[in-house]
């Protein structure tokens, strides 16, 4: 039987909210093994069969050594929603 979640616990929870969103991110390159990988803003363009789209100011890691994106949740979903705008669809077709 479920018992349903006390306000402690949805306190305590909320808590943990910012310890889970601590960046670490990416430490070490898996492709060129760089330990040189900083977080970045910049405007990211995703090559689409109909044309690119551009993400203005999406947050990532890139690469120093070999220029390689590293995207977390947060820019992926960024991204997701890029690229569902009715621009980007007409696009793709």
């Amino acid at each position: 039987m479920l018992r349903p979640i006390g306000a402690g616990l949805l306190r305590r929870i909320a808590g943990l909210v910012d310890f889970v969103n601590i960046e670490i991110g990416i430490v070490r390159c898996p492709l060129c093994n760089c330990m040189d990988i900083p977080w970045v803003t910049e405007d990211f363009t995703l090559q689409l069969k109909g044309g690119p789209i551009v993400v203005p100011r999406l947050r990532f890691q890139r690469c120093e050594q070999c220029h390689e994106a590293f995207l977390d949740h947060v820019a992926m979903k960024k991204i997701d929603a890029a690229a569902k705008t009715p621009i980007a669809r007409a696009r793709a077709v």
